[in-house]
């Protein structure tokens, strides 16, 4: 199977997995796949905990044991993406309203701007510049951790 395939045919898997009401606050964010190794990185409206990450790990697993797509021995992760990620589904940034940005985007001559986000509505965010974006211009935002 071709790696995009592969990859999409994760996601749906996943996604029909999250689709059960007890998980339908969790979404997937990527899928990698690195010779036999399958990265899985979910997040969700609120936390992701170890617990999902099991659960969502051991039902593709499953799968592929019983597909054999990636053959007889391979590694899974399913993790959260991290802090140092950048945020890649637009359900990710509400959970961070009130926390300072990096955003670039797609076709600007802006090439990147700093700000909180200071709230989401529908298809657009405010920022503490004043400014309101849409997000579908947006073409990364990484959250800017502040110790």
């Amino acid at each position: 199977m071709e790696i995009q395939k592969f990859k999409q045919k994760i996601t749906e898997l996943v996604d029909g997995f999250f689709s059960d009401p007890e998980y339908l606050s969790y979404f997937v964010v990527d899928v990698q796949l690195n010779n036999k190794k399958l990265l899985i990185f979910i997040d969700g409206d609120d936390s992701v905990s170890y617990t999902i990450c099991r659960k969502t790990s051991r039902h593709i697993e499953a799968i592929l044991d019983e597909k054999k797509w990636l053959g007889e021995q391979y590694v899974i992760e399913v993790s959260s993406p991290g802090a140092e990620k950048a945020l890649k589904n637009p359900r990710q940034f509400k959970k961070h309203i009130g926390r300072k940005a990096a955003i670039k985007f797609k076709d600007s001559e802006v090439e990147m701007i700093e700000a909180k986000i200071v709230s989401i509505d529908g298809d657009k965010m405010k920022l503490s510049n004043n400014t309101e974006i849409e997000i579908e211009d947006i073409m990364e935002l990484k959250i800017i951790l502040s110790f």
